[in-house]
């Protein structure tokens, strides 16, 4: 064997230089090891956001089921209007354009006939808080479409 016939110092570089290959063997199962577990926390995460997101819409339904039943007091108090037959989530056309409100009703003020349409926010960011304090223009044309 050549490493039998080499002098002492290469024989210690032989044995340091297995030493470090076995080093290398262990650091890249280790490797290995540690990038299956981080595929399993990456597939944990995906599904704890699903998780999450079912948990945030569950949340967001309720308040607005919350909203829906109180709506008629807060019509009737602040603004005079008697709510109709309740209100529900529907599909809508207005100004051409099909939207699905969270809260969609008629109420009667006096002989006036009133539509009530309304959306339930869970989460407002600063273009909601605007948009409410300063409403766009109301549509022009309005009629329901489905469900």
């Amino acid at each position: 064997m050549l490493w039998q016939s080499l002098p002492r110092p290469s024989v210690r570089l032989k044995k340091r230089l297995d030493s470090l290959t076995n080093k290398v063997k262990e650091l890249a199962e280790a490797q290995r090891r540690t990038e299956l577990e981080v595929q399993k926390l990456a597939k944990g995460l995906r599904e704890t956001r699903k998780m999450v997101g079912g948990l945030s819409d569950s949340i967001g339904y309720g308040l607005e089921d919350r909203a829906i039943a109180l709506l008629p007091l807060l019509l009737k108090d602040r603004f005079g209007i008697e709510p109709g037959n309740g209100f529900v989530r529907k599909f809508i056309i207005l100004d051409d354009r099909e939207v699905e409100p969270n809260m969609f009703g008629t109420g009667h003020k006096g002989e006036e006939k009133w539509f009530v349409i309304g959306e339930g926010k869970t989460k407002l960011s600063k273009k909601d808080i605007d948009n409410f304090l300063n409403p766009p223009d109301p549509p022009q044309t309005f009629q329901c479409s489905r469900g």
